[in-house]
């Protein structure tokens, strides 16, 4: 296993970020927690809620087109939320860079 990149959203609406690598018992923080905007809106993250909560319970048939339609946008949704908290320019890319000098893509929880 990987080094592990720890992302937690605070009740006051910041992410810290902090980086475990491999046999460490303690986090590094990645810096101090910031605000954090989603780049989703409200539509987006209400049909990934269906997607992840509903849907995958009950995978009918008639529900193919909306899961289709979702299916469609997940990568651009994780793209959009991976540069949000990990991108150029946060506090946790330097974390997200060191976690990949263990040779093995981190794991992110």
């Amino acid at each position: 296993m990987g080094h592990r990149l720890l992302i937690q959203e605070l009740s006051d609406g910041r992410v810290g970020v902090a980086l475990q690598r491999t046999g460490q018992a303690f986090p590094e923080p990645a810096g101090e927690p910031v605000a954090f905007t989603s780049p989703l809106d409200d539509k987006a993250r209400e049909d990934l809620r269906w997607y992840l909560e509903d849907y995958l319970l009950a995978p009918y048939a008639m529900y193919e087109e909306r899961r289709q339609q979702i299916q469609a946008r997940l990568r651009v949704w994780g793209e959009a939320l991976f540069q949000a908290v990990l991108g150029p320019g946060t506090p946790g890319h330097t974390a997200y860079i060191q976690a990949q000098e263990g040779g093995e893509p981190p794991e992110l929880s």
